[in-house]
């Protein structure tokens, strides 16, 4: 048997988005778009297995497949805000989680250009750690994902004509040192010097699959939440106040790939939890704390 194994280096063009007007539909010679600089993605299928045993039998006497679970896992470093809102403002239409997303992956199978869709794509988690370069985990719940197609099923799946050779990203990604602001943080309209700070955004995904349907027909984004983490040196009691008395306050993170190009996360509602600072004998570090947070609101620019 010859053939030849593929990798990662036979990728043939970046990984691609386009926004869908029909869910679960890519729109026919659509203009497809970078999703950032992509440095991992991974997809999962799971066919929901049922067994049937028998009385006098000690083995199985049949399984039965029925629905299909999809994951689609993507991580990518920011030159827009474009993908990230997708995941993380509240859907009021186009360039929200109202939309689902298509995504499109070339690559040489068999030493052959071959294609896979993932289409009907709702995010159902994003986190992001704020620290040197800005990385994006983003999860999707997909309406489905094809098997490697060939040119003529690709133009049959997205028209002839679409666009899917955008041209080659030159931003820069968004850094911790891109803005030049020292003080990227405020609580309460307060600097807060920044040891570590983590963004999750969940979402309470909502799937529709009817009893006689393999795959989902719809995929909805429900509740939203907001959390995250913070890090940063002991120096007096401003957020240690705020945790014990559970005031509500703002916050906003600048973030930037440029100077000049800077970006607000704006937080609204925030409260903090589990507090906590530590003291060790053989300590070479200064005092710091760790404080969890919540907040019942948040956005961020459209900046592409």
């Amino acid at each position: 048997m010859s053939y030849q194994p593929t990798a990662t280096s036979k990728n043939t063009r970046p990984l691609l988005r386009l926004e869908e007007a029909t869910y679960g539909t890519p729109p026919p010679n659509g203009t497809w778009s970078h999703v950032g600089i992509a440095t991992e993605f991974s997809w999962s299928k799971n066919r929901d297995l049922e067994e049937l045993f028998m009385v006098s039998l000690l083995d199985r006497y049949g399984e039965y497949a029925f629905g299909t679970e999809y994951e689609f896992v993507l991580s990518y470093a920011m030159v827009d805000t474009k993908l990230f809102r997708y995941g993380s403002m509240l859907p009021a239409g186009t360039g929200t989680i109202a939309k689902g997303l298509s995504f499109l992956q070339s690559k040489l199978i068999d030493g052959v250009e071959k294609f896979r869709l993932f289409k009907g794509n709702i995010t159902s988690e994003l986190s992001c750690t704020y620290e040197r370069i800005l990385i994006v985990e983003q999860t999707f719940a997909p309406r489905s994902i094809t098997h490697w197609l060939t040119q003529a099923e690709l133009d049959t799946e997205i028209g002839a004509t679409a666009q899917i050779n955008p041209a080659a990203l030159t931003e820069d990604p968004y850094l911790v040192l891109s803005s030049g602001n020292l003080d990227p943080l405020t609580i309460n309209s307060l600097p807060i010097d920044i040891g570590e700070f983590e963004l999750t955004i969940e979402w309470e995904t909502i799937i529709w699959q009817p009893q006689n349907h393999i795959e989902p027909k719809f995929v909805g984004a429900n509740r939203r939440t907001v959390n995250g983490s913070l890090m940063s040196t002991v120096k007096d009691n401003v957020i240690e106040d705020l945790t014990v008395n559970r005031n509500a306050v703002p916050m906003v993170l600048e973030i930037s790939n440029a100077p000049g190009d800077n970006v607000d996360w704006t937080f609204s509602g925030v409260r903090f939890a589990n507090y906590e600072v530590e003291d060790v004998a053989d300590s070479d570090e200064f005092s710091t704390y760790t404080v969890e947070w919540g907040a019942t609101g948040f956005t961020v620019q459209d900046v592409t």
